[in-house]
């Protein structure tokens, strides 16, 4: 069987954090592939919106990155 996982050593807690949402993102096919891939990276849509980014009160603020897909409709 295989997985994918990130296997954490004795975690400080198993309970998921609460998170709010303060903005949506939606990034372009390259954009979003480099941040799946690196996802640590400094990428120009993490640095633009750091100040929404941030813990407080016990609920971790962040950004939603969301895939743009281009869609096309085909007319009859």
């Amino acid at each position: 069987m295989q997985i994918k996982a990130n296997l954490l050593r004795k975690p400080p807690s198993l309970k998921p954090s609460r998170c709010r949402v303060e903005k949506v993102v939606e990034l372009p096919d390259l954009e979003f592939t480099q941040f799946l891939l690196g996802p640590q990276q400094e990428l120009p849509v993490i640095a633009e919106n750091r100040e929404v980014m941030h813990e407080w009160n016990g609920i971790e603020h962040c950004l939603a990155d969301l895939f743009r897909r281009k869609c096309l409709r085909h007319l009859p």
